[in-house]
């Protein structure tokens, strides 16, 4: 079988072989600091969509909702950024906690954002 160009010329096929995979690098980084925690106003949310749904489940006599229970929340709530950029430095990121916590956030911790690659022992 041949390929014709648009001039009419016939052009073979090249053997370009097999594409290479592009070996992923695995090295090691540091992002810095991310302050995170359940932010103001969330757990009361929470709190409200719980009973809408049990008096929604009492009211249509579907099976029985497990009432809200605070602590199995604060335990299981997703943590939101304090602030989107993490920190460069962990003082900085200390006193973003502090901060926050003053301000009304809950379950306030620090995430040092790195990856850690091991040398492979030859």
């Amino acid at each position: 079988m041949s390929y014709v160009n648009y001039l009419g010329e016939v052009i073979g096929l090249i053997d370009h072989g097999k594409p290479k995979k592009a070996k992923a690098e695995e090295k090691s980084y540091h992002n810095g600091w991310r302050v995170q925690g359940i932010p103001p106003g969330q757990l009361q949310e929470a709190r409200e969509a719980r009973e809408r749904l049990v008096r929604m489940a009492e009211k249509s006599g579907g099976r029985e909702i497990k009432r809200w229970d605070e602590a199995h929340y604060l335990m299981n709530a997703k943590r939101k950024p304090v602030r989107s950029k993490p920190f460069e430095i962990p003082q900085a990121a200390q006193e973003c906690k502090a901060l926050a916590e003053k301000s009304g956030w809950l379950r306030v911790e620090i995430v040092e954002l790195k990856k850690e690659v091991r040398a492979e022992a030859a």
